[in-house]
């Protein structure tokens, strides 16, 4: 493997200059990666089931019914009691002016 060439790819990339300490150091943190992961290729998996994300969720979901007008009057008290009313509704400040 070309580590030297890997090394101009990654920064060229990102747009960066590196000095040749720089280059040398990454070299170096580069190979020392590769090696890591050469190691954990070489452990036996074969009896480990994958991992499916950590969780098992399922999306409960409700049903779509539309909106009465009559399960406002329900809420007549609420309305009644908040600051500003209109129509029946809310009144609150806009949030984009």
């Amino acid at each position: 493997m070309d580590t030297h060439h890997d090394i101009h790819h990654s920064a060229d990339l990102a747009r960066i200059a590196l000095t040749p300490q720089e280059e040398e150091r990454f070299q170096k943190e580069l190979l020392g990666i590769l090696e890591f992961v050469a190691t954990l290729n070489e452990v036996d998996t074969s009896n480990v089931e994958p991992l499916n994300g950590g969780t098992i969720t399922v999306n409960k979901m409700r049903k779509d019914t539309p909106f009465e007008q009559t399960d406002i009057k329900k809420d007549h008290a609420l309305i009644s009691a908040a600051p500003e009313q209109r129509d029946g509704w809310i009144k609150v400040k806009p949030v984009f002016e």
